[in-house]
C-alpha cells in the first residue's frame, strides 16, 4: 500500500513518519502492527511456501540480521523464486485487486 494515504496513516499511527520511509511493517488481518525485523519471518510463513524459506532464515534479533530486513530496498532472494512461482504469484494478486 503506498504510504501517505489515509489507509496507511490510519494502520501506521503509531510509527513516526520519518520512520515509515526508512522500513516496511507488517500489518495483519487484525490490524497487528508487527516491526520490520519480527514481520520478514511472518511474512516469509504467511506465504505459501514460505515456512521452509522462514526456518532457513536469520534469526531477527541478530543484530547483523536485522540490518538487511529492515531496510525498503530489493533483497538478494529473488533469485530463489522461480519464474512459474512468480507468475502464479501475479495471478493471485491479480484475482485480488
Amino acid at each position: 500500500m503506498a504510504l501517505g494515504t489515509e489507509e496507511a496513516d490510519r494502520l501506521l499511527g503509531g510509527v513516526p513518519a520519518g520512520e515509515r520511509m526508512s522500513s516496511w511493517h507488517l500489518v495483519d488481518s487484525a490490524g497487528e502492527l508487527t516491526p520490520p525485523a519480527p514481520a520478514s519471518l511472518r511474512l516469509l510463513r504467511a506465504l505459501p511456501g514460505g515456512t521452509p524459506l522462514a526456518a532457513i532464515a536469520p534469526d531477527p534479533t541478530d543484530d547483523r540480521a536485522r540490518l538487511p530486513l529492515c531496510r525498503r530496498q530489493p533483497q538478494p532472494v529473488g533469485h530463489f523464486v522461480t519464474d512459474g512461482a512468480k507468475a502464479a504469484a501475479d495471478l493471485k494478486v491479480a484475482a485480488r485487486s
